[in-house]
C-alpha cells in the first residue's frame, strides 16, 4: 500500500479476558447489544447492576440486572404501541440516570435506532439533529426542554410522539407525560424483532466544532467488537464500580461507561451532576472512572492554586512526592532504576498522595481519559499520586475506542497502542492517522460524499489527526487542520502550546491565534475573582512555555469578560471550544492585537 506506514512493531500484552477474575460474556452470547443485555441478566439476575438518584424520595436506590430487565419489558410495550417500524430513529435527551439506561435497551431491543441528544446543548441544534435524523419519537426529561425546541419544529412532521417523564398537560397533541404514556400501555406484547449485528444500532451526532455536525451510524458490531478489543486489555470485574457523569450523548461514556459493563458485569452508579460530583465521589468510592481531561484538569488547578498559598515545607513534601511517584511509576514499566528515595513512600503517600486520592473516592483502580489530549503535567500529577490515568485515543467514527494505555503499559506522554483488531497506518506525506477495523462507522447518515471523503477505497478511516509511532506507542502532534503557519513560516501545534498555558491555574480558558501573523496571540479567561493586567498575564503565560522555541512566545492577548460556554455557542457539547464561532465573535478584538483596522 504505497504511501501508508503499515509495518509497527507493538508491545507484547497479556490477553486478560482469561483471567480467572472476570465474568466476561462470550462472543456467542452478545451479537447485538440487546442479546448482551439479556445474556447478562441471565447469568447474574440478582446482582446490583444500577445505582441512581431518586429525586423525589431524596434517597440512592440500587436495582439488580433482573429488576432492570423488567423495567425494559415495559418500556418495549410503550414503544411498541406506537406503530414504530425496526430502522426508525427515537431520540432521548437526559441527564445521565436509569431513565437513559431503561429507554436505550427497550429501543434498541426493537430493533429502533437511538439518536443521543445533548443535555445542554442549544435548541436551534437539537432542532436540527431531530429533523435531520427524522426523529419519530422524542424521549425528554423536562417541559422545558420541550418549550425550547418546538417552536423550531412546527414543520417537522416525522415527530409523531413526545414523551415527557415530568407531568404535566401540552396543547400539542404529540406530547404526553411518561406516566401517562405507560397507563396506556396493552398488556399483549409480542417481541418478533430479528436484529442482525450490522443493522445500525444509533446515529451519533458529532460535536460540529466546524459547520454542521454529521450522524454517525453505528452497528450492533461496530460497538460490540469495540467493547470486545478493550477487554482483552483491561481487567474489569463484577466488583468494579463506574461512576457515570460524562454526557451519555457522548460515544467515549456510552460505549465506555453504559455497554462495557453489561459485558463484565460491573456495577453503574449515576453521578447526581457535574456540581454534585466531588461528593459523589467520595461517597460511592468508585474503581473506574471514565472522563474527558477537564474533569482532571479543575482538579490539578485547584492543587495548583492551593500549592500557591502554601508555606515552604509543604511545597517541598508535594515536590518530593512528585518525584518519587513518578520515580516508582517509570521504575515499575522498566524506564528507571529506583531511586533511594523511595523509603519515603510511607510518609509522602500518607501526608501528600492520599488525601488526593481521597478526593476521589480512595479506591479508584484507573481512569480513563478520553475526547482530547491530556496536557502531560495533568497525567503526571495523579500517576505520582497514585491514580493511573490511562490516556486513550479515538473518535465517535470509530465506536470509539482506537488506542489506550493500560495497567500493564502505560506511557503517559502517548495515546497508547491500538486495540485487538484495529489496524494503524500512517499517510507519509502528511502524517495523517488511518485506523481500519469492525469498529469503523458504517457512514454519515444521508451524507455519501462525506462518507467517501472519510473512508478511503481499502477501508481505511482518515482521522484528521496527525500522529507518530515511537516505540510501539501513538502520539498524536496535531490536527492536519488546526497547524498555525504564522507569516515568517514557522509551524506551530495551537493545542500544545495551550496546554502548557492551562498548567497555570490562573488560565480558566485559553486559545491560541496567529495564522498567517508575525507573531502568536490569545484570546483569555481568567479564572473566577482573578484580576491582572495584560502584561501580568503574558508574563504568567510566557513562564509555562519553556520547552517552546521563542517565536512561539505569546507577545499580545485580549482578556475575554465572558466564559465559553455550550451556551453562548463557543463550546460543543463535549466542551470543545468552537475556534471559528470564537475568532469570528473576537475579530475586531484580533485586529486591534496585531494593529489593524479596517479599510
Amino acid at each position: 500500500m504505497a504511501g501508508y506506514a503499515t509495518n509497527h512493531r507493538w508491545p507484547k500484552h497479556k490477553d486478560v479476558s482469561a483471567s480467572k477474575k472476570v465474568d466476561y460474556l462470550s462472543e456467542e452470547e452478545m451479537p447485538t447489544l440487546p442479546a448482551m443485555f439479556n445474556a447478562r441478566v441471565e447469568r447474574s439476575p440478582d446482582a446490583i447492576a444500577y445505582t441512581d438518584y431518586d429525586d423525589a424520595t431524596d434517597e440512592w436506590r440500587n436495582y439488580s440486572w433482573g429488576q432492570t430487565a423488567d423495567r425494559v419489558e415495559v418500556l418495549k410495550r410503550a414503544l411498541q404501541q406506537e406503530g414504530l417500524k425496526q430502522g426508525d430513529r427515537v431520540g432521548i435527551r437526559y441527564r445521565n440516570g436509569y431513565h437513559w439506561l431503561l429507554f436505550d435497551m427497550a429501543a434498541l431491543s426493537l430493533g429502533l435506532v437511538v439518536v443521543p441528544l445533548y443535555v445542554d446543548d442549544r435548541a436551534e441544534n437539537i432542532a436540527y439533529v431531530i429533523r435531520h435524523a427524522e426523529i419519530s419519537l422524542l424521549f425528554l426529561e423536562s417541559r422545558d426542554q420541550w418549550l425550547s425546541i418546538a417552536p423550531h419544529l412546527k414543520q417537522h412532521k416525522d415527530l409523531t410522539s413526545v414523551v415527557i417523564t415530568e407531568e404535566g398537560r401540552d396543547e400539542d397533541t404529540r406530547v404526553v407525560s411518561f406516566q401517562t404514556w405507560l397507563d396506556c400501555t396493552e398488556i399483549d406484547f409480542k417481541d418478533n424483532t430479528r436484529i442482525n449485528p450490522y443493522d445500525v444500532a444509533t446515529v451519533v451526532y458529532t460535536s460540529g466544532t466546524t459547520g454542521k455536525p454529521k450522524g454517525v451510524m453505528l452497528s450492533h458490531d461496530n460497538i460490540i467488537s469495540n467493547i470486545r478489543s478493550a477487554l482483552k486489555r483491561m481487567e474489569v470485574t463484577r466488583k468494579d464500580r463506574f461512576l457515570s457523569f460524562l454526557p451519555l450523548s457522548h460515544t467515549l461514556e456510552r460505549t465506555v461507561g453504559h455497554f462495557l459493563p453489561i459485558m463484565s458485569g460491573s456495577q453503574v452508579i449515576y453521578s447526581r451532576s457535574i456540581k454534585s460530583l466531588g461528593e459523589d465521589l467520595v461517597l460511592h468510592k468508585p474503581t473506574i472512572i471514565v472522563a474527558v481531561p477537564r474533569i482532571f484538569e479543575r482538579a490539578f488547578q485547584a492543587v495548583n492554586t492551593k500549592l500557591e498559598s502554601a508555606g515552604r515545607i509543604k511545597k517541598w513534601l508535594f515536590d518530593k512526592t512528585m518525584s518519587v511517584g513518578l520515580n516508582y511509576f517509570h521504575f515499575t514499566h522498566k524506564r528507571a532504576r529506583l531511586s533511594p528515595a523511595v523509603l519515603s513512600v510511607p510518609i509522602l503517600d500518607e501526608l501528600v498522595a492520599k488525601p488526593i486520592r481521597a478526593r476521589f473516592g480512595g479506591k479508584l483502580r484507573f481512569a480513563i481519559s478520553g475526547g482530547a489530549p491530556l496536557p502531560p503535567a495533568v497525567g503526571e500529577l495523579f500517576i505520582a499520586m497514585g491514580i493511573p490515568i490511562l490516556q486513550g485515543y479515538g473518535l465517535t467514527e470509530t465506536s470509539p475506542m482506537v488506542t489506550g494505555n493500560t495497567l500493564e503499559h502505560n506511557q503517559p506522554l502517548s495515546v497508547g497502542i491500538p486495540f485487538e483488531g484495529i489496524e494503524l497506518a500512517i499517510d507519509e506525506e502528511n502524517s495523517e492517522l488511518l485506523v481500519r477495523g469492525p469498529n469503523v462507522m458504517l457512514g454519515y447518515l444521508k451524507n455519501d460524499k462525506a462518507t467517501s471523503a472519510a473512508i478511503d477505497e481499502d477501508g481505511w478511516f482518515h482521522t484528521g489527526d496527525q500522529a507518530k509511532i515511537e516505540d510501539g506507542y501513538v502520539y498524536i502532534t496535531g490536527r492536519i487542520k488546526e497547524i498555525i503557519v504564522m507569516s515568517n513560516g514557522e509551524k506551530v501545534p495551537p493545542v500544545d502550546i495551550e496546554n502548557s498555558i492551562l498548567r497555570d491555574p490562573m488560565i480558566k480558558q485559553v486559545v491560541v491565534i496567529g495564522e498567517q501573523k508575525p507573531w502568536l496571540s490569545a484570546l483569555v479567561v481568567l479564572s473566577d475573582g482573578i484580576d491582572f493586567n495584560e502584561k501580568q498575564v503574558i508574563e504568567r503565560i510566557n513562564r509555562q512555555m519553556r520547552e517552546f522555541p521563542g517565536y512561539a512566545l505569546i507577545r499580545t492577548i485580549q482578556i475575554c469578560d465572558e466564559e465559553w460556554s455550550v451556551e453562548n455557542g463557543l463550546l460543543t457539547p463535549t466542551l470543545k471550544i468552537k475556534r471559528n464561532n470564537l475568532l469570528d465573535q473576537y475579530k475586531y478584538d484580533i485586529k486591534k492585537l496585531y494593529g489593524e483596522t479596517d479599510k
